[in-house]
Parts: C-alpha cells; sequence; structure tokens
C-alpha cells in the first residue's frame, strides 16, 4: 500500500488482515483516480469561473438556501444576490451559456459512467473500514465490560485511528463528486437569481433520434422557463423531452 495507506499497529488481528486488504485496495484505486485528474481539473477551472463571476462571494450557507427552499421562501434572498451580482449578471449568463453542455452533464443526477464504478469500489474498501471499526468498538465493549483498562486503551485508539483513517479515505472520495454537487448547486441558484431567457421554440428544429438530439433540446431550454412551453401530455415532438428528460 502507499505509505499514508497502514493499518493502525495495534488492531486485532483479523481486523488488521481486513483493513490492510481494504487499503491494498484502495491503493489501486488510487491510480484510476489520477487518470481522471485532467478532467476533475478542468471541472475545477468551470466552478471557479462561475464563483468568480460574482457567486464567490456568497457564502455556501446562503447558495443552499436559496437552492432547496421554495421560490415565494427565498425571494427575498435572491432578489438580494441578484443585486449584488449587479453588472456581474450579464457576465454570468455568458458564461454558464457558453458552458452550458459541461454544466448540464455536471449538475445531473446520473454518476458519469468513468466516475460511477470506481465510486462504487470506493464504497465497498469504506464500508469494509467501518465493519471494521464496528468490530472494534465491540472489542472496546467487551473490555470495558471485564474492567481490562489496557485492552480499553488499544481498542480505543485503535477505533480513533480507525474512523480517522475511514474520514480521510472519504475525503479523497468526494474530491471526485464535489464539482458534481457544486454545479447542481450554482445551476440552481442561477436559476433563482438571474433573468429567465426568452425563446421561441419554433426555432427548435430538426432533432436528430439520439443522445445528441436529448442534449440539443436541453441546450435549447437551457435557463429558460421551460413551463411556459408544457401543454399536458404528448406523447412526440420537444415536449415529451421537457417531461421526461431521461427517455434516451
Amino acid at each position: 500500500a502507499d505509505g499514508d495507506l497502514r493499518p493502525p499497529s495495534e488492531l486485532p488481528n483479523r481486523e488488521a488482515v481486513v483493513v490492510a486488504d481494504a487499503l491494498e485496495r484502495w491503493g489501486r484505486l488510487r491510480s484510476r483516480v489520477d487518470a481522471l485528474r485532467p478532467a476533475i481539473e478542468e471541472e475545477d477551472r468551470l466552478m471557479q469561473t462561475i464563483l468568480d463571476g460574482g457567486l464567490g462571494c456568497e457564502d455556501r450557507k446562503t447558495l443552499r438556501k436559496l437552492a432547496s427552499g421554495g421560490a415565494e421562501e427565498v425571494s427575498e434572498e435572491a432578489r438580494q444576490v441578484a443585486e449584488a451580482l449587479g453588472n456581474e449578471r450579464e457576465r454570468l449568463q455568458e458564461v454558464l451559456l457558453r458552458n452550458q453542455r459541461e454544466l448540464l452533464k455536471l449538475s445531473t443526477s446520473a454518476t458519469p459512467d468513468n466516475k460511477k464504478e470506481l465510486l462504487q469500489e470506493m464504497d465497498r474498501v469504506l464500508d469494509e473500514l467501518r465493519r471494521a471499526t464496528d468490530a472494534v468498538h465491540s472489542e472496546l465493549l467487551a473490555a470495558k465490560d471485564r474492567q481490562d483498562m489496557p485492552a480499553v486503551r488499544v481498542a480505543g485508539r485503535s477505533m480513533n485511528n480507525l474512523r480517522a483513517l475511514t474520514k480521510k479515505l472519504d475525503g479523497e472520495r468526494r474530491s471526485l463528486t464535489k464539482n458534481s454537487t457544486l454545479a447542481s448547486l450554482l445551476v440552481t441558484v442561477c436559476r433563482r437569481v438571474l433573468p429567465v431567457r426568452q425563446i421561441d421554440p419554433s426555432d427548435l428544429r430538426e432533432i436528430s433520434p439520439s443522445y445528441e438530439g436529448y442534449l440539443q433540446i436541453l441546450d435549447f431550454y437551457f435557463f429558460s422557463d421551460a413551463s411556459l412551453y408544457c401543454f399536458g401530455e404528448h406523447y412526440s415532438g420537444p415536449n415529451w423531452f421537457t417531461r421526461l428528460k431521461r427517455n434516451i
């Protein structure tokens, strides 16, 4: 395993084997994370560009409130943020429109294939570490019951070290998903504070029956009030895409 991927030294034998195996697997996963690093850094730059467009001065608590609250609940906060943006609103909207494909891919709930399997394997390793921590906790309680204070101290140190290790590795996992979470937050906030794009639905023509056609529709309606163009259930045409966005 990597130099910082070492099991706590005082683990019981069974947990020591489990944790060592889990950390060896994590070391192999790190090389796959490194392969994704250029894409992650590109995501970082996009997120920073949007934040530099005026939202970076707002604290995350305010942004989360804007994103999670109902339209009426956050109308005053949205107005204040919009006023604070001032002349930056137009530049921010230009950045969003210029990068709308990347934003859509980042902010959707579906995890890209290149990350999905990696995240699943990371979750399995983290689950192994948490089970080992639970086992050590049981050892700690048993030592307390028999008033074996040296064993209590050893189990306590091992449990704390395992928890710290799990927290560290969980932070590495979050580095793969942080930009998706932030993109979703920023897209929702921008919908609340930026002017709605005016569009003419008749301009949307020649849509290919493919994933590219699906993206073409999302591009067209991006930051518009798509609800204005929804007239009940229709089982063909662009409106069908606005109702069931994942039907391709």
